[in-house]
């Protein structure tokens, strides 16, 4: 199997996997972790971004806006903390060698995360992270024999993400593209555009037909 086909495949069965839930359930998956998920595709495009240079470019307008006066230098600190947090993040991530693969296990592992309130689907979503986590363990078990720590090295950079503040995360990459509109509330429109643009490629543009099953109900009859 070519690498485009290997790839195509995982992303389709993450996608399948998320498409199991109701778009409700979708929706409260992604705003609950979304600074997470931005963060580690910073990380992996972080040299093809060149991320270095646009963190210190957002730095230096920051320094450049407390000798205007257009924010407070304790507003300047809290954003370039955050900056260095992130920046160090990455660099972790780049001395680990993360691929594209591990990468995506993550992503999941971060995705399928039922530990917040009023989440239904609970079970299901639990089964799908354990399924990350197993499938990331024989991914670097096959693909790193020589590196036993790897596995755990990896699920060690996941807490650092929890640290990460959403509304710098906004304040940093999008209030200039979507101004005073709050990414939760982009979130429902970005997965339908989404959804749309997957079952395009699959061939099946009449994605308004599909059927969710009731998370609540399949947890009930467990």
């Amino acid at each position: 199997m070519s690498l485009r086909s290997t790839k195509f495949a995982q992303r389709h069965i993450l996608i399948c996997d998320f498409l199991h839930f109701s778009p409700e359930t979708q929706v409260g998956l992604v705003r609950s972790c979304w600074t997470e998920l931005f963060a580690l595709g910073m990380a992996q495009c972080s040299q093809v971004l060149s991320l270095t240079c646009i963190l210190s470019a957002i730095i230096n307008h920051l320094q450049a806006s407390v000798a205007q006066d257009k924010i407070s230098a304790l507003r300047v600190k809290q954003v370039t903390d955050h900056i260095c947090k992130l920046q160090e993040y990455v660099n972790n991530m780049n001395r680990l060698q993360v691929d594209e693969h591990e990468y995506a296990y993550l992503k999941a592992i971060i995705l399928f995360s039922a530990d917040h309130p009023g989440l239904p689907g609970r079970r299901q979503v639990d089964k799908f992270q354990e399924k990350a986590f197993q499938e990331l363990r024989g991914y670097t078990n096959q693909s790193f024999p020589e590196d036993g720590d790897r596995f755990p090295k990896l699920l060690l950079r996941l807490p650092p993400l929890r640290t990460l503040q959403p509304n710098v995360m906004e304040e940093l990459f999008f209030s200039g593209l979507i101004g005073n509109v709050q990414i939760d509330s982009v979130i429902p429109y970005i997965l339908r555009m989404e959804a749309g643009e997957y079952n395009i490629q699959l061939g099946s543009p009449n994605s308004g037909g599909r059927t969710f099953k009731n998370e609540e109900t399949e947890e009930s009859s467990q």
